[in-house]
């Protein structure tokens, strides 16, 4: 058996890898499936920029979108405009960023001052405190809110007074609140990015720093634990416990609880970074899957949308791609609670509707589980939870007969799980030297002996599975192959 090795797009066809690992998801010693996005809203009347999922300290869960001119609350699946007064302006390239602070959700865009709603006690957002920045990030530091990316100051952290963000945000060592500007042993340029926690991570372009508390006439103590790389996409920037994921000027890397960056796109950084559309970088788009240890990224490869998204497993060490149709934003949210009644409403018909194939003890249907999602380029929230998109794998290059050309005569798919409405095909890309590309022989569908029967000779050959209407587990291949001529 020829395993389905780790996904290195960058590394030379010839190999134990995989040179593609699409719609599906790596794990230790296997691919699995991955959902296929099914339409949670009807659509809203603007693009998403961001969105946002918070639970109040009651338990009850909010879904926030950020758009161009109004900020929307999900609410039993409908789209509710919770805006201040007279809207919002946001520039073209200008995205919402979100924290909590207890109840409080508080957003930025760089054009309004922080906005705040009240979990619980809001009917729409407001400023947060009369003299709150405008700032485009934002994130929950102990007890303060940190703002970072000031309007006119693009290289300056704020901070409010401690446990009091809606009180004002002068500088003053009795309340605590006050103002950094951030200059390294190198030009760091501008705030990029700010995750909190017990210190403040703040990202610039070319650096990171890290803010700790230390009370008195310092109040935080800043550190450049960075030098020389930082992020210029703040959308690719994701926390979960003590890492921070995060792409920098040369590919992927996770920040660990020292603040140490550790590269983990070996392998996949080239292929990103030859794909993806650098001008509009400002789109890239992370969220977290905590249930399956996934970091996940959304970037375009042309303008105007989200068109392919990286997935890497933080405990196996894996990444995979997947093509999820075209997206404005990803984020995590969290189920609304439903009754029976409620449900009938939202899945329709139980046996032919959006929501056939899900079981209604899903998390989906449970008040405050997380699960992925996104809005699409028709303005509607998806769930990643329809039916499992076709995965396509394709193993390394192998010389079956060391020296010589092979026949292959059968491949046999180790593939669990197919259902019987399911498909799998398998067929054999193939060259005879390495200087040439590779051509792809006829599919074959994998008959009721698991084996796909085709016919193909070359010196180099590589499987390609196709798994169409989802799998369980998919490992390895094995070759029925001979050898041909007298090479």
């Amino acid at each position: 058996m020829i395993p389905l090795g780790t996904y290195l797009p960058d590394s030379p066809a010839y190999g134990q890898h995989s040179t593609v690992a699409q719609n599906c998801v790596a794990y230790r010693d296997y691919y699995g499936p991955f959902g296929s996005a099914l339409a949670y809203t009807s659509a809203s009347t603007e693009a998403a920029k961001s969105a946002f999922a918070a639970k109040a300290s009651d338990g009850q869960p909010y879904n926030f979108i950020g758009g161009t001119t109004m900020l929307q609350l999900i609410s039993s699946a409908a789209w509710t405009d919770v805006s201040k007064a007279a809207g919002y302006a946001t520039g073209s390239e200008d995205r919402w960023y979100w924290t909590t602070f207890g109840d409080i959700v508080i957003a930025a865009n760089g054009n309004a001052v922080l906005q705040a709603y009240t979990m619980g006690t809001s009917t729409d957002f407001a400023d947060l405190a009369a003299t709150a920045p405008v700032a485009k990030y934002v994130a929950t530091v102990r007890g303060f809110v940190f703002a970072g990316n000031i309007n006119g100051y693009p290289n300056r952290v704020q901070w409010s007074q401690l446990e009091n963000p809606s009180g004002a945000w002068t500088a003053s060592v009795t309340t605590q609140a006050d103002l950094q500007d951030l200059f390294g042993d190198t030009q760091v340029g501008q705030v990029t990015q700010i995750v909190g926690g017990e210190s403040a991570t703040v990202f610039c372009e070319n650096g990171v720093f890290r803010f700790t508390y230390v009370g008195g006439d310092f109040i935080f103590t800043n550190d450049q634990i960075v030098r020389g790389n930082g992020t210029t996409a703040p959308g690719s920037v994701a926390a979960h416990g003590d890492k921070i994921f995060f792409l920098g000027s040369d590919g992927f890397y996770v920040l660990d609880g020292g603040g140490v960056p550790i590269p983990i796109g070996e392998g996949i950084n080239r292929t990103f970074l030859d794909e993806v559309y650098e001008a509009e970088y400002w789109r890239i788009s992370s969220a977290i899957d905590p249930r399956n240890s996934l970091y996940m990224v959304a970037y375009p490869t042309a303008g105007g949308t989200l068109d392919k998204m990286l997935v890497y497993n933080w405990q196996a060490n894996k990444w995979s791609v997947v093509v999820p149709g075209n997206i404005e934003t990803l984020f995590t949210f969290y189920s609304e609670g439903y009754t029976l009644e409620t449900l009938d409403a939202l899945i329709g018909d139980p046996d032919t509707g959006p929501y056939a194939d899900v079981s209604v003890d899903s998390p989906l249907f449970q008040g405050g589980k997380p699960s992925l999602a996104a809005i699409n380029t028709d303005h509607k929230a998806m769930l990643f939870t329809g039916t499992a998109l076709s995965a396509i794998i394709e193993t390394g290059e192998a010389q079956l007969n060391p020296g010589r050309k092979s026949t292959v005569k059968k491949l046999v798919p180790m593939v669990e799980g197919v259902p019987e409405t399911g498909t799998l095909i398998a067929y054999v890309r193939a060259r005879n030297t390495v200087q040439e590309s590779a051509t792809y022989s006829s599919p074959a569908v994998v008959n009721s002996e698991g084996e796909a029967c085709l016919f193909n000779t070359a010196r180099y050959q590589r499987a390609v599975l196709v798994i169409i209407g989802g799998f369980t587990r998919a490992y390895g291949i094995d070759f029925e192959a001979v050898p041909a001529g007298r090479y």
